[in-house]
């Protein structure tokens, strides 16, 4: 079969039009990752000064742990299957951060 003038402006036409919804897909994508963790940061932040503010002198866990837990917590409040169940989920991940920076 002989390659054609048409069919291979056709042909073109769907690689190119294929891979520019592709790279599209992948940028957007790229974009809610990085406003989730903008957000994340942004919420780790104001409660880690809330409770310096209010807890001076205590032993608080680093920005660090707040950050990965709101990482995770909008990980799961955005999955099309949340459920009130994943909130004890949450408060046990949190738990396990805390855990870990107490033990050192």
């Amino acid at each position: 079969m002989e390659l054609t003038t048409e069919i291979a402006l056709l042909l073109g036409a769907l690689i190119g039009g294929s891979i520019s919804i592709l790279t599209t897909w992948i940028q957007h994508r790229s974009q809610i990752n990085r406003d989730l963790t903008r957000i994340a940061y942004e919420m780790a932040v104001k409660e880690y000064e809330t409770i310096i503010a209010n807890s001076p002198g205590k032993r608080v866990a680093p920005l660090e742990s707040f950050v990965t837990y709101y990482i995770e917590y909008l990980k799961i409040v955005k999955s099309n299957k949340f459920k009130l169940n994943d909130i004890s989920k949450l408060r046990e991940f949190r738990d396990q951060l805390n855990k870990i920076y107490q033990n050192n």
